[in-house]
């Protein structure tokens, strides 16, 4: 850990606070420190020392747990994350074992998502479902919205699997394929159950389908 200090003329030790800093930047020259953020810094005592260390370990951890869930699981070249859920329409449970050998594409949705969003997967999967390609669906409703979520599915016609647990992306599969990141990427899957793409433009969404079916 990185502490850094300042003597200043009256003889005393000061330690920066790093809660409190400017752009991340150390003012050393006395003439530059304002009365306000000279206010901000405190004398090197033991108990001080020993609170800014707490701070900074704090904030470290914070960032480091924040950038943890917000880390994509699903990597290009790596094999997909499994999952097992039940259907919310038919009540069937449904693993990624079922799509063995075909390509599988993962789709994130809420009920706020528009039917331009969802066009790109309705003309895959008329395209190219009866040449192998399935689409399981992951949505991130929160908990005590099933009715809505069953509403939205059948309006729409989203005919293929739909998971939904109510823990929005705090859910099982969502989390193993996204971590917590609000704007989920299309995760397309090859026949041998490794992550071929990340799709962020849906409109691509057909010409990744295709190439992934080209491959034996």
């Amino acid at each position: 850990m990185n502490l850094r200090f300042w003597r200043a003329d009256d003889g005393r030790l000061y330690v920066h606070n790093t809660s409190h800093a400017v752009g991340g930047v150390l003012l050393v020259v006395p003439t530059l420190i304002s009365t306000e953020v000279w206010s901000r810094w405190e004398p090197a005592t033991p108990e001080a020392l020993q609170r800014q260390a707490a701070a900074f370990a704090k904030q470290t951890a914070a960032r480091e747990h924040a950038a943890e869930l917000n880390r994509l699981r699903a990597t290009v070249g790596a094999p997909a994350p499994a999952f097992a859920g039940t259907d919310v329409l038919s009540g069937r449970p449904v693993t990624n074992a079922d799509f063995a050998g075909k390509v599988v594409v993962v789709h994130a949705w809420s009920t706020d998502t528009g039917p331009s969003a969802l066009k790109p997967l309705h003309a895959a999967y008329e395209k190219y479902h009866t040449g192998g390609m399935e689409i399981i669906g992951l949505c991130r409703n929160s908990a005590d919205q099933r009715q809505k979520v069953v509403d939205f599915i059948k309006s729409h016609k989203l005919t293929w699997p739909q998971f939904y647990d109510g823990r929005g992306t705090h859910g099982e599969i969502f989390e193993a394929y996204y971590g917590a990141r609000a704007i989920a990427p299309i995760c397309v899957i090859d026949r041998h159950g490794n992550v071929t793409a990340l799709v962020t433009k849906p409109a691509e969404l057909d010409a990744t389908v295709a190439a992934a079916l080209a491959v034996p």
